[in-house]
């Protein structure tokens, strides 16, 4: 791109006037990376591959479902497995598997902020 481009030009001066181009950056103390979700994932995955053997029918009396799946255990204590919505159920189970994760990832991430400004 050439500097005399007219709309180069323009939006040079508009950045320029707005004050978006030379913004002051804002010192924080402490660490600001971002967070990586390396746990969400891989529990995400297990809650996938939980419903997607149950799924299958290798689980036949739906014994492994109901160990580690969380909403499982409180749905079994609730009501007659037999009427409880299959789908909902793998969408719950998938969700807390991905919320556990989260949480794991925070209190990492928590920790690695902590100990970045110890220092």
């Amino acid at each position: 791109m050439s500097h005399n481009n007219p709309s180069c030009r323009a939006t040079a001066i508009i950045l320029l006037t707005t004050g978006l181009y030379n913004r002051p950056k804002l010192t924080v103390k402490g660490d600001l990376s971002p967070m990586r979700y390396p746990v969400t994932i891989v529990a995400t995955l297990i809650g996938v591959a939980l419903c997607l053997y149950n799924f299958t029918g290798y689980d036949p009396h739906n014994m492994v479902f109901f160990m580690l799946s969380v909403p499982g255990w409180f749905a079994d204590l609730f009501m007659d497995i037999h009427d409880l919505n299959v789908i909902l159920m793998y969408i719950l189970t998938i969700a807390s598997w991905a919320l556990l994760g989260f949480f794991c990832d925070w209190l990492i991430h928590k920790g690695r902020r902590r100990g970045s400004t110890r220092g």
